[in-house]
This record gives structure tokens, sequence and C-alpha cells, in this order.
């Protein structure tokens, strides 16, 4: 049995992930994957029909990795995304969905248990696992950006191009733009096409499935068909952790305080985050101790 790795550090998560699920994509059947959940459009329509409003998020598509995706206003019903005649080019995400889509009520079980041989018992149960549904249509870009969390992408209908890049290329991820990806989710960093050489290019066709590590930016660009994706987030007390040092360092900077960036000194970051997860427990209480 593997030992407790709660102080693990993103590098030495990233690793094991990576020889677990490979680098170079891997089968559907491999792991705990949505083979039930709905991929035909009577179904997908009565989850999106069903979703919370909050769960809901329409976008027009990117025409290229470097490309803004702005939001668009919801049709009614909102299923009508998947009408044919549909003509603006969109992605929609539906999600988190592990709240309340049924098809999902055994997954978090297991998802530790592939966790636990992964890395640690403690560890995985330290682990927050978010599902969601992405619908885009044909030759939609999603946009050049990079996650504050593990993702796994499951192709279920249409297929995907997907370039991912190292998130150890510092012409991408710096310590300026670090931070920036765990505070402004989805739009951090900028798309540079002088490293494209360096990325990985993937082809995701209906049952297969891939691994993008946190931090490692990445875009995708649809087919000629309506592409359906699962994807599967993870974040792990390191991600956790780093998380909240950004949050620490944010206040610090606020106040016009100098500050360590993260990862320079393990302990330190461990008790900024300590302080700032202290900090937000006291403001949802108001204050009271």
């Amino acid at each position: 049995m593997t030992s407790d790795t709660s102080a693990t550090p993103l590098t030495s998560v990233a690793t094991r992930l990576c020889a677990a699920w490979g680098k170079l994509g891997l089968e559907l059947g491999a792991w705990p994957v949505p083979h039930d959940l709905p991929a035909d459009r009577d179904a997908l329509a009565r989850l999106i029909d069903v979703a919370p409003a909050s769960a809901f998020e329409l976008v027009h598509a990117a025409d290229g990795p470097a490309r803004e995706m702005p939001k668009l206003s919801a049709p009614q019903p909102r299923s009508r995304v998947l009408d044919a005649d549909w003509t603006v080019p969109f992605v929609v995400r539906v999600g988190p969905l592990l709240p309340w889509a049924e098809p999902l009520a055994d997954w978090p079980a297991a998802w530790r248990t592939f966790l636990r041989h992964v890395l640690s018992p403690a560890h995985a149960e330290r682990c927050e696992v978010r599902i969601d549904l992405y619908i885009a249509s044909p030759h939609a870009y999603s946009r050049f950006h990079a996650d504050p969390s593990h993702n796994v992408v499951h192709q279920i209908v249409g297929r995907r191009e997907l370039r991912v890049f190292s998130p150890f290329d510092r012409r991408l991820i710096d310590e300026r733009s670090r931070p920036e990806v765990f505070h402004r989710r989805g739009c951090v960093p900028l798309y540079r096409e002088d490293c494209e050489d360096a990325a990985v290019s993937l082809e995701l066709s209906p049952g297969t499935a891939s691994y993008i590590p946190a931090l490692g930016a990445h875009w995708l660009r649809n087919g000629a068909k309506r592409s359906v994706a699962y994807g599967i987030s993870l974040r792990t007390p390191s991600e956790f952790r780093e998380k909240h040092c950004h949050a620490f360092n944010r206040r610090l900077g606020a106040l016009g305080l100098a500050f360590a960036e993260f990862g320079l000194h393990q302990r330190r970051d461990s008790a900024k985050a300590a302080i700032e997860r202290w900090l937000l427990r006291r403001s949802r209480t108001g204050g009271a101790s």
C-alpha cells in the first residue's frame, strides 16, 4: 500500500496520474466512465431541460484557439440547442452533474476506489470529483486555457481534435499566469502560436478519452458533426492547497505587502493555505468562532 500523500506536491500527483492514465489517452472502458449517461438526442434533451438554471451555460463557440467565447441567452426550452436548425456555433456546459443527475449516484464511490489505487486512501478521500456535460456544434473551437484541476475528457458522440501543452512550459505557465489560472478559470494563459510545436495532438473519437494534467493548457476543435462529451475534473489536496495559497497572496498584495510566490517554501505555502481556509470559514459564519 502506498503511503499517505496528503503533503504530496502537485508535480508528484501529476506524475502518478500520468502514469495511471497514460499521456496518449485511454480506452473508455478502462476506468469509471459514463457508460450509462445519456447520449441520444431525446435523453440529452431531458437532461438539459431538468438541469438547474445555475448548471446550464451556453456560449458562442470560438473560431480559433485565441478567440473569446461570449455568453449567449439560453433558448426556451433549453434543449433547443440540440435542434438541427440552430445556426449559431455554440458550446454548452451542463454541470456539475453530481448533485442532481440520477445516473451519477454511484460515481463518487467508484472514483474513490480508483483514486485509492493511484494515490493513497487518505489522499483519495480528500479529492473532489466534478462531472460536466459538454455539447459543441460542428467545427466549433473551445478556446485555449488551463484549468486548476486534472481533467479526463470522455468523447461520446462526434470527433474532436485536442491539443495539450505541458504544465511545465514556462512560456505559458509562469509565476504571473499560474495564480491567474486559479483566480480566473477558463481564460488563462494567453494563446501563443509559437508554442504549438510543443503540444501533444490527440483525436478524440466515440469511446475514447484523454487525460489533461492540472495547469496543462489546451484547446479543442470539433469535427464536422455535433460533439457530445463528458468531462471529469479532479482536484486533489495539492490543488486546493495551491488555490488557497494564491488567494492568501492576493490578500497580502491588496494590502501592499510583499509575499513569496507559491512553490518557493512548501511549509510557508501550507501555512498560508491554512490561514486562507480559516478566513473563508470565518466569513461564512459571520465571524463566529
